[in-house]
């Protein structure tokens, strides 16, 4: 009787213990959380290494995009994951694939109290999403190939050949903030007018490169005279001191203004650490991070008037921006894509 008495004792202990693993395997108990991001690594990984610093009990797990296919990686795999959710967090670097996985519902609603204080412009008034440090859509010009009596700082002029028979350039327009601003753009303009001044740009020669960087390295380098890319690129090239000039694009008083693109941060729903998750939100939209990013080399744009930012970062105040609805243009993302894709074969 003692002998099965142990035994049985000991099948109980082992089965409770096989129980609490499969909790903490669940989430439940876990000193885990796993973020995605497509935010540049250069940025991203020093603001997750600061929260793991201050919180060295949990185990922070970052996967990140590549510059190829910023954004769109990581949605296609948050899409692919959604029954069996392996991420807590989506800190995106732009916000039209957020809010997509918003209405296909990858997404738990959470209202951060960190986020009191931030426009409401940049929140989804349902909680799915907050948005936090901008970056803007720039022309960056090599000053050695292009006058400084001219810039050229409007979407509808890009192409131009006139600069020592030099043209303009641009990211790959399937990806990254390059899509949502080509997918504002035909929100703004509607597809008549669009499909007409992309048409016109692609007839004159524009030659299109992987990526905002890569956009950027040309530009450095001579390979074209100017080229539409971030205000984080941009920042990187004339803080090495490279022969570049930046401007905000479509500034003239009859241009529709500059796309200014936000970080967002979400909760994935059905994540294996929710709790965890929502600390980790609460940082990453804490004013520290966004004077991080203010200060870090891609120089992001606060959200909030009272963060210190580093001299020539401007006030979102002093920009003009394009009016647009950010949920109109995640509806016309896929028949702009599309469109695209039949202009740029």
């Amino acid at each position: 009787m003692i002998r099965q008495s142990w035994i049985s004792g000991g099948i109980a202990v082992l089965l409770f213990g096989m129980v609490l693993l499969g909790v903490q395997g669940c989430g439940g108990a876990s000193n885990a959380v796993t973020i995605y991001t497509s935010v540049d690594r250069d940025y991203a990984e020093p603001v997750i290494a600061a929260y793991q610093e201050q919180n060295p009990e949990l185990k922070v797990n970052a996967i990140y995009d590549s510059e190829m296919t910023k954004t769109t990686g990581l949605f296609n795999r948050l899409l692919e994951e959604r029954r069996n959710p392996q991420a807590d967090v989506f800190w995106n670097s732009e916000i039209v694939r957020t809010i997509q996985l918003k209405n296909e519902g990858v997404l738990e609603a959470y209202t951060s109290p960190a986020a009191q204080d931030i426009p409401d412009q940049y929140k989804d008034p349902e909680g799915y999403w907050t948005g936090f440090s901008v970056r803007a859509r720039v022309m960056l010009i090599n000053q050695t190939l292009v006058p400084e009596t001219e810039t050229p700082a409007s979407v509808p002029a890009m192409g131009k050949d006139i600069y020592q028979g030099k043209t303009a350039g641009m990211a790959t327009p399937q990806f990254g903030t390059t899509a949502t601003h080509m997918a504002a753009l035909y929100t703004l303009w509607g597809k008549e007018r669009f499909t007409l001044i992309i048409k016109t740009i692609q007839g004159r020669g524009i030659k299109m490169f992987p990526g905002n960087a890569s956009v950027r390295d040309a530009v450095v380098e001579g390979i074209i005279a100017y080229g539409l890319t971030d205000t984080d690129d941009s920042y990187a090239a004339l803080e090495e001191g490279k022969p570049v000039r930046m401007a905000f694009v479509d500034q003239g008083e009859q241009e529709v203004g500059t796309l200014v693109i936000p970080n967002t941060v979400a909760l994935i729903k059905g994540g294996p650490n929710p709790e965890n998750g929502k600390k980790l939100i609460d940082y990453l939209l804490s004013p520290a991070v966004e004077e991080q990013l203010a200060q870090s080399r891609a120089k992001q744009i606060p959200v909030r008037d009272a963060i210190p930012r580093p001299e020539g970062v401007p006030d979102l105040s002093t920009i003009k921006t394009i009016t647009v609805d950010y949920n109109q243009v995640a509806q016309n993302m896929e028949p702009c894509l599309e469109l695209l894709r039949t202009i740029f074969r």
